[in-house]
């Protein structure tokens, strides 16, 4: 019998296999963004917010900021601010995304964490649905923070590895 595998266990129902917390997936954290957005959590509308904020943002790391992506309210102060940032030489090379937020109002945020050849900028992003399609309303970072060198922490890493005790 050796080199064989067992049977699989059958389950059940579904309550078990949500008793035994198989359905909570383990993404990676970032150390400013906290953890990073999941693809295939969150509802609907949280999925297609995220997806109109991941294309704006990499929109912005490849040095353009569309407009049509942003609601009609926030496009010009918005679009020029970031168009300025741009221009001074603060542009993107990367961006990480947070997990997605439903807030009282209907909009969603993220915190987002952009990276520059010397530094980041860390921010919130806020998307709002207009019509029929998710928009950002505005981006809560200052590109010139790119510009100001990383300086590497002097404390030590420690993880907790019961970190997941302390959130809840």
């Amino acid at each position: 019998m050796q080199g064989q595998a067992s049977p699989p266990r059958a389950l059940a129902s579904v309550s078990t296999l949500v008793a035994l917390d198989r359905d909570r997936r383990t993404l990676p954290e970032d150390f400013k963004v906290g953890p990073l957005g999941d693809e295939r959590g969150g509802s609907v509308d949280e999925q297609a917010a995220m997806g109109a904020a991941d294309t704006f943002l990499s929109r912005l790391v490849k040095g353009t900021v569309e407009k049509s992506l942003i609601t009609q309210g926030s496009q010009s102060s918005l679009s020029d601010s970031l168009a300025y940032g741009l221009q001074q030489g603060s542009a993107p090379h990367s961006f990480r995304r947070g997990t997605p937020k439903t807030r009282d109002d209907g909009e969603i945020t993220a915190t987002v964490r952009l990276f520059g050849p010397d530094g980041t900028a860390e921010g919130e992003i806020y998307m709002a649905k207009p019509k029929t399609q998710w928009l950002v309303t505005d981006l809560q970072l200052s590109l010139a923070q790119m510009a100001v060198k990383r300086e590497k922490p002097k404390e030590k890493f420690f993880p907790s590895a019961y970190r997941w005790l302390l959130e809840e």
